[in-house]
């Protein structure tokens, strides 16, 4: 209240000596300034009124000393401003009178030509009338400014968010004489296991988020309700007077506690506007740090996601092997850089010729491993001749032992022996491979049991079925039926048999072709996609 009644009676004061000024040098002016000064009276009466209240105000909301350094700003500002500009009054009518006296003028407008003359060079004099007000009046803080320059600049040259919290601890400590500062991130204070809480609408962090300082020593008896208990024993553990937000960008990257004065003077504006810069700067240099740290991981990701990929692309077939009596083709297409499809072809004998293709739940890296694991499984399996119910079996097992209960794999897996002409296939779980006859029907293949993984000890069906000269046989992942256009409307089965149909005259390398130029007619730019794998063999012979 004492501050809003000194800072008022100044603001009246001026305003009367405004008023004098008039009165003395320009009242037979009164057409031009007499509004001018009758407006500046006013305004600073009114000012004059209001700040006692103000203060008061501010007082009980605990921001007493932003007040006060906003009000001492402006105040200098506007002393610095009005002064300036009643000089440049003065000046003019002195000029004024005298070449009016002199070369007998009576048009008033070369009076108004002189002020905006003189109003060009207005605002530069004024800036620096008010650093140089600052330097005089308050060499304290410039001595902290030109010491903060310096912090910034070397601000640069640390690589970690906790050698920037570091310094700048040391930084205030030494320069400003303050001890304790708790200079934290907001990382830090789950790992530190400080007692301040994230969440909580009373929690210091939350009341900080706007960029308001908080005053701990202001606390009044009435607002300790609505302060978090175990942030306010903290503080005062502590001894913390003061935390400022460090704000980068409308982040909030931490916390800048401050303890008292080794002196045990209390803090000014000045101070508190020092720490205000150099807890927005390290705000930005916590952040810039935090970006480049994100920009090498998400390199180092692309990185393994590259090793990945190439290693993946080596588990499918690079070259299907050449039968006699059937044509085969395949194609694997990942929804990212590595996914969760298998298809291959394996020769077995001289006779037979395995062809499969698994789909794994989920995408990205972990579905991946899970597939390569499939694949190493499948391969040791298929080399001791197993029967193919017992290869499934065996390889179910191994699933179910090493993923999670919400992991599984559809998995058809088929043997084609060139003597006997027959396919004898399981489908565990996947989506039913689709027959194509010379005659145009179309034999589903479904499921003879469940997918891989969900059951331990699931038992599996073997079917048996012969194929005839041009008879097409079409497996594939339900990311060709998934495949969504941007009327989020399915690509489907029927439009996939339709389109078989259509081409099932041609090759299987010239089918698969013909049918990812459709899915790209059919969603260019899809909203969801799955990774999509298909085989088609083709009895010839």
């Amino acid at each position: 209240m004492f501050f809003g009644i000194k800072y008022g009676a100044l603001s009246i004061l001026f305003g009367f000596l405004c008023l004098t000024v008039y009165s003395t040098f320009m009242s037979h002016w009164a057409d031009y300034f007499g509004w001018a000064a009758f407006i500046i009276f006013l305004v600073t009466q009114v000012i004059g009124l209001i700040l006692p209240f103000t203060f008061l105000n501010s007082f009980f909301q605990n921001k007493i000393l932003e007040t006060e350094g906003a009000l001492k700003r402006k105040l200098r500002y506007l002393a610095s401003t009005f002064a300036l500009f009643l000089v440049y009054l003065i000046i003019a009518f002195l000029i004024g009178k005298w070449i009016i006296s002199r070369y007998q003028l009576t048009d008033p407008s070369f009076i108004v030509l002189l002020i905006l003359l003189l109003s060009l060079t207005f605002s530069p004099i004024n800036s620096k009338i008010l650093h140089w007000l600052e330097q005089k009046l308050y060499p304290e803080k410039s001595r902290y400014k030109k010491s903060l320059k310096k912090f910034i600049q070397n601000m640069s040259s640390f690589i970690e968010e906790s050698q920037i919290l570091d310094n700048l601890t040391k930084w205030i400590s030494k320069t400003m004489g303050i001890n304790p500062v708790y200079a934290i991130s907001i990382d830090e204070i789950a790992r530190l296991n400080i007692p301040l809480q994230l969440n909580s609408r009373k929690s210091v962090l939350r009341k900080t988020r706007d960029g308001s300082n908080f005053f701990w020593d202001e606390i009044q008896d009435e607002l300790k309700s609505q302060v978090n208990e175990k942030e306010r024993k903290w503080a005062r553990k502590n001894n913390i007077s003061i935390t400022i937000p460090m704000i980068s960008q409308g982040e909030q990257m931490g916390l800048l506690n401050i303890g008292k004065k080794k002196n045990r003077n209390d803090f000014s504006v000045d101070d508190l506007e020092i720490f205000q810069e150099v807890a927005s700067y390290t705000a930005l240099s916590i952040q810039n740090i935090k970006l480049q740290a994100e920009h090498l991981k998400k390199k180092r990701l692309e990185k393994e996601l590259e090793v990945a990929r190439d290693i993946q692309a080596k588990l499918m077939p690079r070259k299907i092997p050449h039968i006699e009596d059937l044509q085969i083709h395949g194609e694997y297409r990942p929804c990212f850089e590595v996914g969760g499809d298998y298809f291959d072809v394996i020769p077995i004998d001289p006779e037979k010729t395995a062809l499969v293709i698994a789909d794994v739940s989920g995408k990205g890296a972990g579905a991946a491993l899970l597939m390569s694991n499939l694949q190493a499984s499948l391969k040791m399996a298929i080399s001791v001749s197993l029967p193919i119910t017992e290869i499934a079996f065996k390889i179910n097992k191994m699933i179910y032992e090493n993923t999670l209960s919400n992991q599984f794999i559809t998995f058809f897996f088929c043997i084609w022996n060139s003597k006997s002409k027959i396919l004898e296939y399981i489908n565990a779980g996947h989506n039913p491979p689709l027959l194509f006859k010379e005659d145009n029907k179309i034999k589903k293949l479904y499921r003879t049991g469940k997918g891989l993984g969900i059951n331990q000890n699931q038992k599996f069906r073997c079917k048996t079925l012969p194929l005839a000269i041009n008879d097409i046989l079409t497996i594939y992942t339900d990311g060709i039926e998934d495949l969504f256009n941007s009327k989020y409307e399915p690509f489907g089965s029927d439009r996939l048999i339709s389109f078989l149909m259509k081409k099932k005259d041609k090759s299987p390398s010239e089918i698969i072709k013909s049918l990812f130029l459709e899915l790209t007619r059919y969603a260019p730019s899809p909203q969801y996609c799955d990774d999509i794998t298909i085989i088609i063999a083709k009895r010839i012979k």
